[in-house]
């Protein structure tokens, strides 16, 4: 019995094991959280812009290449919607288009040029993101074609989504899904 009270004894006494050294934290920078500024309606600087966009689309019934260029003009800077950091525009210029497609083993290809005119919505997100909609209007001129070629004298209508991503103080990059192009890709200059 004593030497169970005696091993009993010095089990309670034992210090516990030694934890190892408290290691410093390390001086780690923190996260740069993204600044929103979609409910920040302060006036900014909404300078007019000549954006150049093209899109290549080579599947379908009628494969296209297509280059545009628009004139955007802020005609309601600080936008429409109170304590949102949007902005409306003007957005006016051309697309030229080449189409091309066969038919029964005989190719048809033809050239237009399609000026429109019309609005677009942004909503500024950040500092760096912009989103949009689009709608214009006009028609579609044919330079070129093939006598056998479909009429492409048409009326066109052009509506979509797109993004701004601002890059640099020169420019921003520009993203559009809409009815003229699948997906197009350009650049909007500052003025």
């Amino acid at each position: 019995m004593a030497a169970s009270t005696a091993f009993a004894q010095s089990e309670q006494t034992t210090p516990p094991p030694a934890t190892p050294a408290a290691v410093a934290p390390t001086a780690t920078k923190p996260a740069q959280a993204t600044k929103w500024i979609v409910d920040d309606p302060t006036p900014r600087d909404r300078p007019q812009r000549i954006d150049v966009v093209a899109s290549v689309f080579p599947v379908g019934a009628t494969p296209y290449a297509s280059l545009g260029g628009m004139f955007v003009i802020p005609v309601v800077p600080e936008g429409f919607i109170p304590n949102v950091n949007d902005t409306f525009h003007l957005e006016f210029g051309a697309y030229f288009d080449h189409h091309s497609y066969s038919n029964l083993g005989i190719d048809y290809t033809w050239v237009q040029i399609a000026p429109v005119g019309g609005v677009r919505w942004d909503i500024n997100l950040t500092d760096k993101w912009t989103v949009f909609a689009l709608a214009k209007f006009g028609a579609s001129i044919p330079v070129n074609k093939n006598e056998e070629a479909k009429n492409v004298s048409l009326f066109v209508v052009d509506t979509g989504i797109g993004a701004l991503w601002h890059i640099s103080s020169m420019g921003s990059l520009r993203l559009q899904s809409s009815a003229h192009a699948l997906l197009a890709v350009g650049w909007s200059f500052r003025l």
